[in-house]
């Protein structure tokens, strides 16, 4: 038995003592049975407070997404509005015009990888949210070269989730980045642009499990940040666009084929050079379950 595990279950037994235990997260631990009534509390109620202190203990989240049901457990947090809050190794940080987590090689056609740790923890659903702000022109899943065919390539303008190692990947969910809405383009969202022909353009491992945004409603720039609209949050969209509706932004749900313990990764892919395109992400956050 771990030396966590011996921990909580020393925690819930001292705990049944005390009139009052505070948890590492503020809560007051039975703060609910006290009483000026000599009644005792009922088993359920007591039970329910043990499952409420150990999975505070071992960092399960309630009910952070549309997915629904108890037991999340948070792997990946960023909030780049919180000052105290650095940008993972491989990415660059951004604080002009705003505050966010960029892409650090400068090439064209490559992409920037943060890796989270599930510590172990058998899970077989993922959701989350990645919020950021459009830099510039985007590509959605139009690879100018041809080369961004597979998972392990720059196969989007945007960020990409999977598990496992490099040549073994696996895909959980990607954050498409597109040009704009107008004019008609193959560079936009397949729900914003209906007059073109996707079906040749979204690889096959993506299948459905997308959300595609754009921040630009005109003619591009390719050094301006587009600020105003954040990409990926469900809101903004023109009148021709259904990307907002499309999967239900800002969470995505992910049910895996199969359970699996292996750790995420978060990708920053562009198709153009670092000073003419990218994303700055300012939120994140990634669960399992």
């Amino acid at each position: 038995m771990s030396s966590l595990y011996i921990f909580v279950w020393l925690y819930l037994n001292i705990a049944l003592e005390a009139d009052s235990v505070s948890s590492p997260s503020g809560l007051t631990v039975y703060s609910s049975l006290q009483s000026s009534s000599s009644t005792c509390p009922s088993q359920d109620t007591v039970n329910e407070e043990h499952k409420r202190v150990r999975d505070t203990l071992l960092g399960y989240i309630p009910t952070p997404c549309s997915c629904g049901g108890p037991g999340w457990t948070r792997v990946a947090y960023l909030n780049m509005s919180d000052a105290n809050q650095q940008c993972p190794s491989n990415w660059t940080l951004t604080t002009s015009p705003v505050r966010g987590c960029g892409r650090t090689t400068r090439g064209s056609i490559s992409c920037d990888s943060a890796f989270y740790s599930v510590k172990s923890r058998t899970y077989s659903t993922v959701c989350g949210r990645i919020n950021a702000y459009q830099k510039g022109h985007s590509f959605a899943f139009f690879n100018l070269l041809q080369l961004g065919n597979t998972l392990d390539q720059s196969y989007i303008s945007g960020v990409s989730v999977t598990h496992g190692p490099a040549g073994n990947r696996s895909h959980i969910w990607s954050f498409v980045g597109a040009l704009s809405e107008l004019p008609s383009s193959v560079l936009n969202c397949p729900c914003t642009d209906t007059n073109v022909s996707w079906t040749h353009q979204i690889p096959p491992f993506i299948d459905n499990d997308y959300f595609c945004d754009t921040g630009s409603r005109r003619n591009i720039s390719p050094h301006q940040y587009y600020t105003e609209d954040p990409l990926w949050d469900g809101k903004g969209c023109g009148p021709a666009s259904t990307c907002c509706s499309f999967n239900s932004p800002p969470w995505f749900c992910k049910s895996l084929p199969q359970p699996t313990s292996e750790d995420l990764e978060i990708r920053l892919c562009n198709e153009d050079y670092i000073t003419r395109e990218d994303r700055l992400i300012f939120f994140m956050e990634i669960y399992v379950k």
